[in-house]
């Protein structure tokens, strides 16, 4: 139909309902009449300043019949208002702004004579047109059909009112869609924004249709108190929309441990899973809504006029197309997972008579889908590492590793992008299909399946991208923890005492090597414990350093040199080493007696030692005997005398060979014997057994529980003899 014959029909169907208000006066006013006041008679207060010229053009009837005292409908309601408010749209790889704008118009009349008349005219349609025209107008008087219509959705209504002089509600609907470019929009889509831990990403494409639409609906109500039949409905106008699209919406989602730390390698994991969206996703995510398909086909096209009364098609002028071919599935993925895409009929054969038809043809139904999704991600911030993924099931988590964490305290930001779905499942199912009509009582269409057509190979390599303006890139954050250096001392050259390593004597030098994982400064300390000024160094982001010191001892004692090394976060790395160091040791220092050493505890009178030597003495013995310290306490020099003064009594046998321990042991760290020097522990005179294996068997015989009081007093004789053999002269 041609522009001329749309403003005709819209034309035509104003006129038709201003016939209902007409009178004798039909004269209507001109468009620049203003408007009615509101408060005028048959004019609802709902009324606002924006019309179509429809609405004003029927205001300012009213109003002027109202002045005039002629017949007006009971009650008259203009809305006119936004059903969509503007915004954003794509269409195609731009943006734009489209609005909808709904204006309604009710007349209500509660009998014929507020419309002008003495009774409702019947409805007849005849067709005037000059020429021939697609479609059709099936003349006739459809009064009878439009009563029948309103008696049998509200029944005994004929019995309430005369046929003619029924209350009527006539309702116009005028819709205008209108889309449109927005310059402002034009600028590249931001597509910034992020997924995080997990995130939904949907690829595909969509192809909106302009959506124009300019149309004018009416209906013709009769109704019994709030309950209404519509019985004439009637289109006139253009509407023009199509839309296409696939769009498969993902889920990815990223598990790690956390935090990381510094200086490690990981291996994440990710996974990906098909989504079904709806509307509302679609929305959010600034694509065409759809009513949430995911494969989209529709197309429609009105142009011209329709009428329908009681639900027969009376007039039909003009295409009126509404082809919709759209599907709802959740996004496959996986070994074999496939969706559907519409069919496609090949009849073969077809037969049409009055009263039935039969067609049977192939019925084509393609399918497809994915068991492959690739990606590509790299790490930023505090950590390293770059690779590709391919997933192969919603079940199969990938690697996305190896990950290094850098330095901590920080961030490591792992980005996931270039995703694409390959499709790897297409196939064509075949099938027979048989249609039958008969009467319009029978409609069915039966399909017979025949066989599928795998052609994945044909459509190997194609894949769908992430749909335009929506983020195409997932990024994970991980907290990376700092790790403390590691700092460890050389033991080359220790001597091992009761598990521990030990420096004997006065080593010439120490060497300690500080590690640290991350990207740090490194503050390296010696503390020798003895008192001395603590030596630092400080290293500028190194991964591992190694320092070499001397240091020179100058008292006999039992040290703990500590080497430590502090990263530029302040956590620390320590480690220590003993040093058992005995002034003049092996030098030929006599042996002292129980009741010398007696004399130097108990404090009286001149003693050869400073109570600080004697503590130290105490703490060399605590060290490197398992009895003193563990079964004896000799913490202080009134615990070590306690030992060594056995009263008159003399003790018993345990009691006294623990005094000739304690002896032997003061000897040792008096210089008399070294640690690993050869003593006589048999009584023949020959120097052959270590001092430490020496003291280890007297001690063990000493906690042993069942040793006899023989055994003890046999421990505590030849004890005595290495503590006398050494005595020399100084006795």
């Amino acid at each position: 139909m041609n522009p001329s014959r749309i403003r005709l029909a819209t034309a035509s169907l104003a006129f038709l309902l201003l016939a209902a208000c007409q009178s004798d006066d039909s004269i209507a006013p001109p468009a620049a009449t203003p408007d009615p006041d509101p408060s005028s008679p048959g004019v609802s207060q709902s009324v606002t300043a924006d019309r179509t010229p429809l609405q004003r053009a029927l205001m300012a009837t009213i109003a002027r019949r109202a002045a005039q005292g002629l017949p007006v409908p009971a009650d008259a309601r203009f809305e006119y208002g936004p059903l969509q408010a503007p915004g954003p749209m794509m269409v195609g790889p731009t943006q734009a702004r489209q609005s909808t704008i709904v204006a309604t118009t009710v007349l209500r009349f509660d009998g014929p004579a507020q419309a002008g008349h003495a009774e409702w005219p019947p409805l007849v349609v005849r067709d005037k047109r000059t020429t021939t025209a697609a479609g059709f107008i099936r003349d006739g008087d459809y009064t009878a059909l439009a009563r029948g219509k309103a008696a049998a959705e509200l029944p005994g209504v004929w019995s309430r009112y005369e046929f003619g002089q029924e209350p009527r509600v006539y309702t116009l609907t005028e819709t205008l869609t209108l889309t449109a470019p927005d310059v402002e929009l034009l600028a590249s889509p931001d597509i910034s924004s992020v997924a995080t831990s997990a995130g939904a990403f949907l690829f595909g494409f969509s192809v909106p249709g302009p959506n124009l639409d300019y149309t004018i609906n009416f209906d013709h109500q009769v109704c019994v108190a709030d309950i209404c039949a519509t019985v004439v409905d009637f289109t006139a106008g253009f509407r023009l929309d199509w839309a296409l699209g696939l769009r498969l919406p993902m889920n990815l989602s990223f598990s790690s441990t956390e935090p990381l730390l510094e200086g490690s390698s990981y291996s994440p994991t990710s996974q990906v899973s098909g989504l079904n969206w709806t509307a509302a996703d679609y929305t959010a995510a600034g694509v065409p809504a759809e009513s949430g398909n995911e494969y989209v086909t529709r197309f429609v096209f009105l142009l011209g006029v329709f009428l329908e009364v009681a639900g027969v098609d009376v007039i039909d002028l003009g295409p009126n197309i509404n082809i919709d071919r759209t599907r709802n599935f959740t996004t496959p993925f996986g070994p074999g997972a496939t969706f559907a895409l519409p069919d496609i009929d090949l009849p073969i054969w077809e037969f049409d008579a009055t009263v039935a038809s039969a067609s049977i043809g192939f019925r084509v139904t393609p399918h497809a889908g994915s068991d492959r999704f690739t990606a590509a991600w790299a790490a930023t911030g505090e950590a390293s590492g770059t690779g590709n993924l391919t997933y192969t099931s919603p079940a199969i988590a990938q690697g996305v590793g190896p990950l290094t964490a850098i330095d901590g305290p920080g961030v490591a930001t792992v980005g996931i992008d270039g995703m694409r779905y390959v499709f790897t499942e297409f196939f064509l199912d075949l099938g027979l299909f048989f249609h039958l009509d008969v009467f319009g009582v029978v409609d069915e269409t039966f399909t017979v399946p025949i066989t599928d057509f795998d052609i994945s190979g044909v459509t190997g390599g194609r894949f769908a991208r992430i749909h335009d303006g929506t983020p195409g890139l997932f990024q994970a954050s991980i907290a990376i923890e700092n790790v403390a250096p590691t700092a460890v001392i050389d033991r080359t050259g220790t001597t091992v005492i009761n598990g521990v390593q030990t420096f004997l004597g006065q080593p010439e030098s120490f060497s300690g090597t500080a590690t640290d994982p991350g990207r740090d400064d490194l503050l390296v300390s010696w503390d020798w414990g003895d008192g001395t000024t603590v030596e630092s160094t400080t290293y500028p982001v190194p991964h591992e350093v190694t320092e070499t010191r001397s240091h020179t001892f100058g008292e006999t004692c039992l040290y703990t040199v500590e080497f430590s090394a502090v990263d530029d976060d302040a956590a620390v790395g320590q480690d220590q080493v003993p040093v058992l160091f005995v002034e003049g040791a092996g030098a030929g220092t006599a042996s002292r007696l129980s009741g010398y050493w007696q004399h130097q505890f108990r404090g009286n009178g001149r003693t050869d030692f400073a109570a600080a030597t004697l503590e130290c003495y105490l703490e060399i013995v605590a060290f490197a005997s398992l009895v003193f310290g563990e079964e004896r306490g000799v913490a202080t020099t009134g615990e070590a005398f306690d030992v060594l003064f056995l009263a008159e009594n003399e003790g018993n046998a345990r009691t006294q060979l623990d005094r000739e321990l304690l002896v032997a042991w003061l000897n040792f760290a008096n210089g008399a014997f070294t640690y690993d020097g050869l003593v006589d522990a048999n009584g023949d005179g020959v120097d052959e057994t270590p001092y430490a294996e020496v003291m280890a068997h007297f001690e063990a015989v000493r906690s042993d529980a069942a040793a006899t009081a023989e055994a003890l007093e046999a421990a505590t004789a030849l004890l005595h003899s290495i503590n006398a053999s050494r005595v020399g002269n100084a006795e």
